[in-house]
């Protein structure tokens, strides 16, 4: 069994003549090849001789067997962290200029004892971040190694550093070249105040400091979310980000929050915007959205960005097509008549291969032919409208009735893209206050699961509202309420409502001439529904405006 080694002697050697120190650190560096374990008890020796040797390379020396007992004992350290982190902090007041500095170069030597063990969880990170900061302001290139550190924890645990924002805000004025960007740019939420009163200093960053500008946008990009009023007047001075590709896309990110504040600051970069967007990638998608929102501008300039937007779609990808679709019906937001020259290529897409883009597509054509939602939430709201008029007695309920047939029909058609329509009502008497809702595919299939003779049915207690439904579906001849017979209309609604509400004209009129459903009680019905499984066993065919089966949807 090999002795253990005699770290007195070593230690006494130390002291000695050059010669006798050159042996001695010549066996530790052999012990540590040849019996690391051995070494771990001189672990607190050996830093304590590199501080007492400071200034000599000597503690060069000693720092360098440190390493090796690390390399081969990964963990060795851990017990002697605060050891460490003390020497480092006394070694911080030392003069470290330039990298020829000796007390700089066995900083960094002890950094790479500690930077493991700081990295391995946010406790460890804690206790090593104060020591970090006091080599910021540093000359050696041990700078560099404690920015590296804190950056990292800035971007794993910023809160550790949320009371060093003002620590960081005096480093950077007092040594701009170091301009810890890198780390502050995490920073921001944790002091929005402090950062936007500098938004001045960081543009100044982000137009005239390369190794600060990816940091610099980055944290306007964060005051803009905020505040972009406060980046209006800068906007010019930060055209040029859009020259280069690195920078580019964090700059448009930018813009496009100015846009949705102040579209008028970012309009005059529109042409750059457009011939960065050639060579960037990146920056396409904040593009397509920043052409939209500076297209809205007028009615000249939306017709501009709407034909620059079909002529992006051929050929575009799935992403990039969704986008455009989506700016192309911002646009036609606007007057949905600028749609008319895109109509067949609306068409067209409705029919791509990729869902998502065919989905958009038909959501648009619809919306051109006034087939959207919002476009029948005003339908619905004129018909109620005209429903009212007519219902101040029960004859001038029955002629509206009459005359506005086909209008009826056509509302009924709009309504049942969003809600199905029951082909019968049927109610169940005076006691038991349901109306069942008689559901048939539209389709009538050869293997149709419900046809006329085997609907699907369902009771709901909510018959105020399916009654208001059942009022203009009966009265289009769209489905029957016991019986088909649209001359008695009215009569057959009243009775079903006197069968729960009594017999009172008035009560009747009053209920009838009230709005129509309301988009939450359509969504309530819907719910219904879908509860019921409905959904499960019936399917929309919106080419053809049915609702089919599931078994007549596949067969189509």
């Amino acid at each position: 069994m090999t002795p253990p080694p005699s770290f007195e002697a070593m230690w006494s050697q130390l002291q000695g003549s050059e010669q006798e120190a050159n042996t001695a650190i010549e066996q530790l560096q052999e012990l540590v090849q040849q019996q690391p374990q051995a070494m771990l008890p001189a672990i607190p020796s050996l830093l304590r001789h590199c501080e007492n040797f400071q200034g000599k390379l000597l503690s060069l020396q000693l720092a360098n067997v440190l390493v090796h007992i690390k390399d081969v004992q990964p963990q060795a350290f851990a017990p002697h962290l605060d050891s460490l982190l003390a020497l480092l902090s006394r070694l911080s007041k030392e003069p470290m200029e330039d990298d020829d500095a000796l007390a700089g170069t066995l900083a960094v030597i002890l950094w790479s004892l500690v930077q493991p063990l700081a990295l391995q969880d946010t406790k460890l990170l804690e206790r090593v971040l104060p020591v970090a900061l006091l080599y910021l302001h540093k000359g050696h290139s041990v700078r560099q190694l404690s920015f590296s550190f804190v950056t990292y924890a800035a971007m794993q645990a910023p809160r550790l550093l949320a009371d060093r924002i003002e620590q960081l805000f005096q480093l950077q004025e007092d040594d701009p070249d170091l301009a810890p960007l890198g780390i502050l740019m995490n920073l921001y939420p944790y002091a929005p105040k402090a950062f936007s009163e500098r938004v001045g200093t960081w543009v100044r960053h982000a137009t005239s400091s390369p190794q600060n500008q990816g940091p610099a946008l980055h944290i306007l990009w964060e005051i803009a979310k905020q505040t972009p009023s406060l980046l209006v007047e800068y906007i010019p001075s930060l055209k040029g980000a859009l020259d280069s590709p690195a920078t580019a896309a964090s700059l448009g990110m930018i813009l496009l929050e100015v846009a949705n504040h102040a579209p008028q600051a970012v309009a005059p970069l529109r042409e750059a915007i457009l011939q960065t967007m050639q060579h960037s990638p990146m920056l396409k998608p904040t593009a397509i959205q920043l052409l939209g929102i500076l297209g809205r501008q007028d009615h000249s300039t939306a017709q501009e960005t709407l034909a620059l937007f079909f002529s992006m779609l051929q050929g575009a990808d799935q992403n990039s097509a969704i986008l455009l679709l989506s700016q192309v019906r911002h646009l036609a937001d606007m007057d949905r008549a600028l749609l008319q020259p895109y109509a067949e290529a609306l068409q067209t897409f409705t029919q791509d291969n990729r869902a998502a883009v065919a989905a958009m597509a038909r959501d648009l054509s619809q919306f051109f032919r006034g087939e959207d939602l919002s476009s029948i939430s005003q339908k619905l709201a004129q018909q109620s409208l005209a429903i009212q008029e007519a219902a101040r007695s029960i004859e001038g309920l029955r002629t509206y009735i009459d005359q506005h047939v086909e209008e009826l029909r056509e509302f009924i058609a709009t309504i049942s893209k969003k809600l199905p329509i029951p082909a019968r009502f049927t109610t169940e008497g005076l006691f038991r206050k349901t109306l069942t809702l008689h559901f048939v595919c539209d389709t009538q299939g050869s293997r149709c699961l419900f046809p006329e003779d085997r609907p699907f049915t369902t009771e709901t207690t909510a018959w105020n509202k399916w009654l208001k439904i059942a009022f203009s579906a009966v009265s289009a001849g769209k489905a029957l309420l016991v019986f088909r017979d649209t001359e008695r209309t009215v009569d057959k609604i009243k009775q079903c409502y006197e069968a729960y509400k009594g017999n009172d004209d008035d009560a009747f009129l009053a209920y009838i001439s009230q709005p129509f459903l309301t988009s939450k009680e359509t969504d309530a019905l819907i719910e219904q529904l879908r509860n019921e499984k409905f959904f499960e066993v019936f399917h929309y065919d919106p080419q053809h405006a049915h609702w089919n089966c599931a078994l007549c949807h596949a067969t189509k």
